[in-house]
Order: structure tokens, then sequence, then C-alpha cells
């Protein structure tokens, strides 16, 4: 017991006293860790400011919701670079951004400037368009997070992701990269990633650099192209 002195039982021991080289403290922001003092020598017994660092992570998931929003099932990480049209289910995004979740109902996804969105297990399908459209004049990158599974379904004459074509001046380029994995797949006449018949089927520039990637497209349309 070398370093514990006078203990007495029956005293009242709140603090443990006269323990050699160990202050008694009331500040909240320390704990003291004692685990079987017998078996310990007393300069290994440490105290933690434990309760400050919870508080800042505490403070970060509360930053982090209050950023977030959720529409019609999707989670976006960032509601200031965002836009949802409740009449027609369209989600636009306009900046960099992270989403997840599967869309609850029919209605697409768009990308009208250039942005960098990750994809982290996304299910969308719309009856009435692409289920993702990058805009003419606009440069997206889709990153695929590490172990994420990801799918955009096209309705009838569209693909499952519109690279978007107007005109030899004015045309989207698309960019995939990541380790996720990722289905598009057109409707009748709709590429799986590339054109829609219902926008004379003439796409965008497209990059594939990672992820696992199946493109399937529609009756009478190329998975990719």
């Amino acid at each position: 017991t070398d370093g514990i002195e006078d203990i007495d039982d029956s005293e009242d021991t709140d603090g443990i006293e006269d323990i050699d080289g160990i202050e008694d403290t009331d500040d909240p922001q320390e704990t003291v860790t004692m685990l079987d003092i017998s078996q310990m020598e007393v300069s290994q017994l440490k105290a933690l400011p434990i309760e400050e660092e919870l508080l800042e992570l505490k403070e970060l998931e509360d930053i982090a919701e209050e950023d977030s929003d959720e529409y019609d099932g999707l989670i976006v990480s960032d509601a200031s670079k965002v836009s949802y049209d409740e009449s027609t289910g369209i989600l636009t995004v306009t900046g960099d951004v992270e989403i997840s979740g599967t869309k609850n109902s029919s209605g697409g996804i768009v990308i009208a400037k250039a942005a960098t969105v990750t994809l982290d297990g996304v299910k969308v399908s719309n009856n009435n368009g692409p289920g993702l459209k990058i805009n003419a004049d606009v440069n997206a990158t889709l990153v695929l997070n590490d172990g994420s599974v990801n799918e955009f379904n096209g309705g009838s004459d569209y693909a499952g992701i519109e690279v978007a074509w107007e005109s030899s001046d004015s045309f989207a380029g698309l960019t995939i990269e990541g380790d996720g994995s990722l289905k598009a797949q057109g409707g009748s006449k709709g590429a799986g990633i590339g054109g829609s018949k219902a926008a004379n089927g003439i796409y965008g520039n497209i990059t594939i650099k990672g992820g696992n990637i199946t493109a399937i497209g529609g009756s009478g349309a190329a998975g990719i192209g």
C-alpha cells in the first residue's frame, strides 16, 4: 500500500485523500480513471480531459444535422446547394453535396451547375424523365463512395443518366470515379448513360475513372452512348 496512507473505512472518503502525487479535484472537465488501485502504481493513474472532447463532438454533430436536409427520401449534406420542386419531384443540385437514400416517388435529380456530387447509397426512379440529368454546359463529377450501391432508372424515351447535348457548342460533361457501384438503366429508347430519345439521342462527354459500372440501355438504345 505504498503511497496510500490513513484511509479509515469508517470515515467519509469522498475524493480519496492523502494519496502521494494525486490531488483531489472537483473540476468537471477531468475524470480520474482508477482501475483497482491495489494492483497499480499510483504514478499510473492519469487525469483524462474527456468532457471537453465529447462536447466538441456533439457540437459538430449538431452542425451537420442543421446543414443537411431530406427531400422525399433523399438526404442531402448541404441544403443550401439544392432546391426541390414538389410539383415535379425534381431535386436540382447547384453545388458540391453528398446524397444518400431512396427517393420515395417519381422524379429525378438534375445537376444544373458545375459540382462534385458524392453518392452514398442513392436510388432514384423517374417515370417522366431521366433518373439523373446533367444539364448542357455543366461539368459534373459523380463520386461513388466506397462500398456504396447506387441506381438511377429513367422513364420511357429517357436515359438512366442523361448527359445533355444541345449543340456542338453546348453540351454536358460527366466524370464518374470512386470505389462504389453504379447501375443506370434507361427506359425504352433511352441509354443507360448518355442520350435520351426525348432529347434527340445525342449526348455530351462521358469519362469513367473508377467504380463498378452497370449501364443498361432500353429497347433500341446503347448501354453507354
